[in-house]
């Protein structure tokens, strides 16, 4: 049988648990979130021949 000092310092262990659960599901659905969004960016640049510009561009500068 828990002590009432026992009891409380479980709950509040339990509910530092739930609250460190729910900060690491947030940050997991973020970090997937952002890795969509990398993944669409480079999709965008590939298909537009922004990076391969920009190259272009970087070249002409440094070369003279």
């Amino acid at each position: 049988m828990m002590t009432v000092r026992r009891w409380r310092r479980w709950l509040r262990d339990q509910r530092g648990i739930e609250t460190a659960r729910q900060a690491c599901s947030d940050a997991q659905k973020k970090l997937d979130q952002a890795s969509d969004l990398a993944a669409r960016a480079e999709q965008l640049i590939e298909n537009n021949g922004f990076a391969e510009a920009i190259e272009r561009t970087m070249r002409r500068r440094w070369a003279q």
